[in-house]
């Protein structure tokens, strides 16, 4: 069978589009951060994605599909193994590593906001190359290699849901627990709201993350039957739309009920969570199950959020755990009910049995399980020596003066000024000259 070259190009595209997803992450951190923050979100968003092209295409493409063992994939370096054999005739083997890298580069993304305006730069890049080289890769056998043990077994994650997003959201989660809260964060056992910097700037983030999310859920689409893909593309696209609105509404109307308004910030990441959880079922469930599983998502996100905030006092700057780990596992839990048999095996309410739902179950504690064990290991061994977070006077001038010399500002036209959470008071710009003269005094 030669090469489908429509396929390949819908494929290409989808992988530049989530490179244009990329932005949107840019975008809504350094929207809802400090303005002292954001050259470093640039700079993190830049080389999570760089450092992720080199070390996914040089050694995590095969650790991931280059073997048949159902763990662990092969050695493989540069990639110059022939991947259309094992994952698909009708595209190039090119074409499959530039889209697998360009996946493996979204878990990076996802767990760099969570630790942003305190962590080391140096650490958050030893920990994505670690993560993007070995750790993913192994997961990521496990559930699309067709030999990996999940996959034997029908588990069913489309466009990574759990490989992707849950798999980095827990991630995001260690991480924040090593890094710790920032200061001001949490005092007397409350926690205070830290401000944003640009509340704009975080939904221009989300608008482009949605308009995205249709190519990132859909860049890969059943091979050989046309109409079949069609009808799944089509299905895509709804479903995204779909699961996206339900959350937001439902966050919308929850946080009225709760707290008396509702949020602008949980606004612009209440469609995340419905994009997120649907990331692995878009393909299988039917429409009125796509917008449940939204909704569910929604719920589910700000619960997450309330509870990782207020109650354990984690310092998760973005929500990263609960958009994308809680949402992503919630959309396997949903597939394995609302699955309709379209594109994968029938589930619960469709006379599937359990099957799919069991399976779908173990792949989350399997993935979610291993990828935390792991990196608590690497965040553990960089915190003991080269240390995972700045100094407290560099965090007060921030990050991007600190690690990149940026002075005063990332936006020298405007005056900044220094917000404390705690009291909600103005106080004067510090600079990180002065912070370090009189800390040596």
């Amino acid at each position: 069978m030669g090469f489908d070259l429509t396929l390949t190009l819908w494929v290409l595209i989808g992988g530049a589009m989530i490179l244009f997803m990329h932005g949107g992450f840019c975008m809504l951190e350094a929207g809802f951060i400090r303005t002292k923050t954001t050259g470093t979100v640039i700079m993190n968003n830049l080389t999570d994605f760089a450092i992720c092209g080199i070390v996914f295409w040089a050694f995590g493409m095969g650790f991931a599909f280059n073997g048949t063992s159902g763990g662990f994939g092969g050695w493989d370096f540069v990639g110059l193994q022939d991947y259309s054999k094992i994952l698909g005739e009708q595209i190039p083997s090119v074409g499959w590593i530039l889209i697998h890298t360009i996946f493996a580069s979204t878990v990076a993304a996802i767990v760099g906001g969570a630790l942003l305006e305190r962590a080391k730069f140096a650490a958050t890049l030893i920990a994505s190359a670690l993560m993007s080289g070995i750790v993913y890769p192994i997961v990521c056998c496990w559930v699309w290699n067709p030999s990996g043990w999940l996959a034997q077994m029908g588990i069913h994650d489309f466009a990574g849901g759990l490989v992707l997003h849950a798999f980095g959201g827990i991630i995001a989660l260690i991480g924040a627990i090593f890094v710790g809260p920032r200061v001001g964060k949490y005092t007397n056992g409350k926690s205070n709201a830290m401000p944003a910097s640009s509340l704009p700037l975080a939904a221009l983030g989300t608008f482009m993350l949605y308009f995205g999310w249709y190519f990132f859920n859909s860049a890969i689409l059943p091979a050989g039957d046309t109409e079949q893909a069609a009808e799944v593309a089509s299905r895509i696209f709804m479903n995204n739309t779909l699961a996206a609105s339900t959350a937001t509404m439902g966050v919308l109307f929850l946080q009225w009920i709760v707290e008396g308004k509702p949020s602008v910030a949980m606004g612009i990441n209440a469609p995340l969570a419905g994009l997120v959880a649907v990331t692995s079922c878009c393909d299988a469930v039917p429409l009125w199950g796509g917008a449940i599983i939204g909704l569910a998502a929604g719920l589910g996100m700000y619960g997450a959020l309330r509870l990782v905030d207020e109650v354990f006092h984690i310092d998760d700057a973005v929500g990263a755990f609960a958009v994308h780990c809680v949402s992503g596992t919630i959309g396997m839990f949903g597939c394995g009910f609302f699955a309709d048999g379209l594109n994968s095996e029938a589930g619960v309410f469709f006379g599937g049995g359990g099957h799919l739902l069991g399976v779908n179950m173990l792949g989350c504690a399997a993935v979610l399980g291993f990828g935390a064990a792991a990196m608590t290991v690497v965040y553990a061994v960089l915190k003991f020596t080269i240390g995972v977070r700045v100094t407290r006077e560099a965090e007060a001038a921030g990050t991007d003066v600190a690690a990149f010399g940026l002075k005063e500002t990332s936006y020298p036209e405007f005056i900044q000024v220094e917000i404390d959470p705690a009291e909600g008071m103005v106080a004067p710009y510090v600079k990180y000259d002065d912070v370090k003269s009189h800390a040596n005094k």
